[in-house]
């Protein structure tokens, strides 16, 4: 895959979500966030916390816990929310659901754009209804700081005439394209998070503030 240009373009309006865990949510989740808002001038980016993902280990704090944190995370990042679809739906959490949805109530018109981290993409061909998903969406993947993913056949043909490497051009379409963006190189895990959580290690500046002294107080992870 390649990477995308960044060029000065005319403002995208549109809305971009950026789904996950968030088990907790971090500074680099938070990076990630703001700059990629910045990157494709939408009016908002909403943070979608799922409440099964399906390719994945049921998370180590609860829905309301992961939600409260994101909470705290994100107060007073301007044009950044909590869409907490995905909680109140219980269950597996199916990106498919989630964009049908969100396609059905910001039009046919309007850039929606699903950003997600190249990990994740890698597994692109495991999800449900996975070709279907860009009928919806623009994908924004989110390059890793250093170790490229590597894609199946199915998702590489897939790929064919979808991939884009400027993001200007993906206001001229509601959906449909891939392109993928290098953000700054955060080398931060939540899995290393619980790790150091468990060995009473520091987690300083991993996450915010008043996201520790949540973690503290509940005694999340020990």
């Amino acid at each position: 895959m390649t990477s995308a240009t960044v060029t000065n373009s005319p403002v995208i309006k549109g809305l971009a979500i950026y789904g996950g865990t968030f088990d907790p949510v971090h500074i680099g989740h938070l990076r990630s966030a703001i700059e990629v808002k910045a990157l494709l001038n939408v009016t908002e980016l909403r943070m979608v916390p799922s409440f099964l993902p399906p390719h994945r280990d049921q998370p180590g704090a609860s829905p309301e816990a992961r939600r409260a944190m994101l909470d705290l995370a994100i107060a007073g990042l301007e044009g950044i929310s909590i869409d907490d679809r995905e909680l109140r739906r219980e269950g597996k959490s199916y990106a498919i659901d989630t964009l049908e949805e969100l396609r059905s109530e910001i039009g046919p018109a309007a850039p929606l754009f699903f950003v997600l981290g190249e990990d994740a993409f890698a597994l692109i061909h495991t999800w449900h209804r996975w070709t279907e998903l860009t009928d919806y969406a623009h994908f924004v993947v989110l390059k890793r700081p250093f170790e490229a993913a590597t894609l199946k056949e199915p998702v590489l043909e897939w790929l064919q005439g979808k991939e884009i490497a400027d993001v200007s051009s993906l206001n001229a379409e509601p959906a449909g394209r891939v392109v993928t963006v290098k953000l700054a190189q955060w080398e931060v895990s939540a899995t290393d998070i619980r790790r150091r959580i468990q060995l009473a290690q520091s987690i300083d500046f991993l996450v915010p503030g008043p996201v520790q002294d949540y973690l503290i107080e509940q005694q999340l992870y020990q």
